[in-house]
């Protein structure tokens, strides 16, 4: 027997191989897929970051040659318009200028990033950080790089640098659950995406990655469960669980007399069962399961209460 869980049918129902990321800051990067992307999604992104990142280091500019800044702004400029190759030429003149100016090695590092120049992406991503260790978002456009070159290991570091240095920033805790999800640690990703939800409990993206990072971690548990004891009541239960919420009656029923074979006087068993019987149209046999749950659990609330409620209906 083999249980696997799916987002919509629960245990039972064969689950995604692969971890795919949509969200707002235009990263798809399907585990997969080798991080396949959009184009104009991500040149989009590219200008929204120039754009921030433009006034972000308006103070730092103030410090570097006259010449060096005019250079930033105009590719800063060049950025906004779409015009990589000008941006990238801008950017590079501008480290050359004023060496020591990390702002402009981070805004070069997102052009080569847009370019598909990763590794160069990387080298200036590092830079930036030498220079200013707490740069905001260079450790988590550097993790993000190197997650795009399969990069697993320097990836996560990189992030939970970023999610340590910056605790309120949902966007660098999602990114430590999509690479700890990318490494087959589920627990570690559940962990980092409910730090995430809460900063942002309406974010569809971190919504999702943490929907997934959960049901991983119940796969995990059901398949350790099987492995612990095949014949345990709870893996019947589990399963008749699953064939409810599927609308399976019928199958649900099988599973849960299963499971009371297995258990007959453990509480709660009954009470579900004669639930599934009432949703598949019988009612005796319903009433039969309530019954007994409550000679099983006397003060079972909820099993007296679908008890009532079958009467009435049968009146």
């Amino acid at each position: 027997m083999k249980i696997v869980i799916n987002a919509v049918l629960g245990p039972r129902v064969a689950t995604q191989t692969s971890v795919e990321f949509r969200s707002q800051t235009s990263f798809c990067c399907p585990r997969d897929c080798h991080f396949l992307m959009s184009v104009l999604k991500r040149l989009a992104m590219a200008i929204w970051l120039g754009l921030c990142l433009f006034f972000a280091a308006l103070p730092a500019l103030a410090q570097v040659p006259p010449n060096a800044a005019d250079k930033f702004r105009a590719a800063s400029d060049a950025l906004r318009a779409g015009n990589l190759d000008d941006a990238a030429a801008g950017f590079a003149s501008v480290v050359q200028e004023a060496p020591a100016f990390a702002e402009g090695y981070f805004n070069l590092g997102l052009v080569r990033e847009e370019q598909g120049r990763h590794d160069e992406a990387i080298a200036s991503f590092e830079k930036a950080l030498a220079l200013k260790p707490r740069l905001h978002g260079a450790n988590l456009f550097l993790g993000i790089a190197h997650y795009k070159l399969n990069q697993l290991d320097p990836a996560l570091v990189a992030l939970r640098k970023e999610a340590v240095a910056y605790p309120k920033d949902a966007g660098a805790w999602m990114w430590v659950g999509v690479v700890a999800l990318a490494k087959d640690r589920p627990e570690e990703a559940a962990e980092a995406l409910d730090k995430a939800a809460k900063i942002s409990p309406m974010d569809v993206d971190i919504l999702y990655h943490r929907g997934q990072a959960h049901l991983l971690v119940s796969k995990n548990s059901y398949s350790k469960m099987l492995e612990a004891d095949p014949k345990s009541w709870r893996v019947r239960q589990v399963l008749a669980q699953a064939n409810a919420d599927a609308e399976r009656h019928i199958d649900a029923i099988a599973e849960y007399e299963a499971a009371i074979k297995l258990a007959p006087k453990q509480p709660g068993l009954h009470e579900e069962l004669g639930s599934e019987y009432r949703n598949a149209g019988k009612p005796k046999e319903a009433e039969a399961a309530f019954l007994q749950e409550l000679e099983i659990d006397p003060y079972n609330v909820l099993a007296r209460y679908k008890l009532g409620v079958l009467a009435e209906g049968t009146d």
